[in-house]
């Protein structure tokens, strides 16, 4: 017994058309971060015909010896500010440029990294840079670490003037690495700028304007005698509250508590002495039955902006 297979092919839509050519080359371009590893198939050296110039993969080779000001150039073969160089997202990153094998004489050779943001591929903005001079020896890494706020295209360039230089079969590999053991700065508000304590109190100042008072005042010898309605108060012998810690720019929310006393005790606001800026206003204690010589202590907090 056989089977057919039937597939049924929409073809009313071409599946490639230049379109959706456009569509695969930004998507490819977009996902073409080397995060690992920096490829330069497209490195290239300007005209000089003293020295050899191979490229393979992630490495570079120079034989020979020249008077002449030479760039290398990596990953940037056109100057096209908009396609050459390498996307790296936003992160940091370790940048290396090892030591294969070979030598350069006494006059060293600069590499530079730099952003493909200017209108050359030589004035772009500087990442950072590594120099390769008669020090270094086989196998031996420089390195450096930058951070991108921003997807950035980055490319090499590689300098010598016109001082002479000879190269031993100088073979050297780049590359850039992701840092994943670095823990990238992010702002936060939540930070102290100024603390302190006086004789009105304490006080807290956050980055973010935000300012914190507190305060304990004790009272002695307050009488609760004055009737008012069905209870009595202290408004013959009111508790005196000293101003902030620090100034608000602002009339804070405030809150006052009782920590103790020897007697029960309930705390009013007394709308005579509001909250300003500077005073944190004044309260006044009652109860159902009067008093006399009451003690305890009085606390408060108050939160607003210093700036």
């Amino acid at each position: 017994m056989s089977y057919t297979k039937t597939i049924w092919v929409d073809d009313s839509t071409p599946a490639i058309n230049a379109n959706n050519l456009n569509k695969i080359e930004q998507g490819i371009e977009k996902s073409y971060v080397f995060k690992n590893l920096f490829n330069i198939y497209n490195a290239k050296m300007t005209p000089n015909t003293n020295l050899t110039f191979q490229v393979k993969e992630d490495t570079i080779t120079i034989n020979g010896s020249s008077t002449t000001e030479t760039d290398f150039i990596l990953n940037a073969p056109n100057s096209n500010k908009n396609r050459d160089g390498v996307v790296l997202e936003a992160g940091t990153y370790t940048a290396s440029i090892k030591l294969i094998s070979g030598s350069v004489n006494t006059n060293p050779m600069t590499f530079y990294l730099r952003k493909n943001d200017g209108t050359t591929i030589y004035n772009g903005s500087l990442i950072s840079s590594l120099e390769i001079n008669n020090t270094i020896t086989s196998n031996q890494i420089l390195k450096t670490t930058f951070t991108l706020n921003e997807q950035t295209r980055l490319y090499w360039i590689g300098y010598i003037n016109n001082n002479q230089r000879t190269f031993d079969n100088l073979k050297l590999q780049f590359q850039i690495e992701e840092n994943t053991d670095v823990t990238p700065y992010v702002p936060f508000v939540g930070y102290i700028v100024e603390s302190g304590s006086n004789a009105n109190g304490s006080y807290i100042k956050f980055n973010d304007g935000t300012l914190i008072c507190t305060n304990t005042v004790t009272f002695d010898n307050v009488n609760i005698d004055n009737a008012w309605g069905a209870l009595y108060t202290n408004l013959n012998y009111p508790i005196t509250l000293p101003n902030f810690p620090a100034s608000f720019i602002n009339n804070p929310d405030i809150t006052f508590s009782l920590r103790k006393s020897s007697g029960s005790l309930i705390l009013i606001s007394d709308p005579s002495y509001p909250v300003t800026t500077t005073y944190p206003g004044r309260i006044q204690v009652c109860r159902p039955t009067n008093a006399t010589n009451l003690n305890g202590e009085l606390c408060y907090i108050a939160i607003g902006r210093w700036k």
